[in-house]
């Protein structure tokens, strides 16, 4: 009985992580279901990092960032922005870069990180995803994206997001 109990116990366990990785926003009109944070960094009350993509900070100058074709990229951990694992601050780049749909400067805010994976081509073993709040200069909304900055891309922009 004990062997049945702890293969039951494992199951529950994995359905709770995989619930936990769901995604926040299938596309970017659809319901939330928040992602379970495992670590965070804040000073001064907010997430780190944080900026503004009308900001001094360096942005990705590449000509013309594509949009994905898929209206759930960067909304979900299944489908996170890849911006890894070149340079550490690509991440950083990407973020400085986005813009809303008629060319609006954004903020965005680490939340924290998320839905651990494995993954044995990365020297690591695997990663985390990153989960950012992002807003829209005269938008009510905070819209949801992950950022996975481990495996490498091409990033790519959500479905609804222009780039400076």
């Amino acid at each position: 009985m004990n062997v049945l109990a702890s293969r039951f116990s494992i199951l529950a366990l994995a359905a709770i992580v995989l619930t936990a990785c769901q995604t926040t926003q299938p596309g970017p009109a659809a319901g939330k279901t928040e992602p379970v944070i495992v670590s965070s960094l804040r000073s001064q009350g907010k997430g780190v990092p944080n900026g503004r993509s009308d900001s001094a900070a360096p942005y990705l100058r590449i000509s013309k960032l594509p949009i994905a074709t898929d209206p759930g990229y960067g909304y979900s951990a299944a489908k996170p922005i890849k911006t890894g694992p070149r340079d550490a601050r690509l991440h950083l780049l990407y973020l400085n870069s986005l813009r809303g749909p008629k060319g609006e400067p954004v903020s965005y805010e680490r939340r924290g990180a998320c839905c651990e994976y494995e993954d044995k081509s990365l020297p690591t073993g695997g990663g985390l995803l990153d989960v950012y709040d992002v807003q829209v200069d005269g938008g009510s909304a905070t819209i949801t994206i992950y950022v996975d900055m481990y495996r490498m891309g091409p990033p790519q922009l959500p479905v609804g997001f222009t780039a400076r």
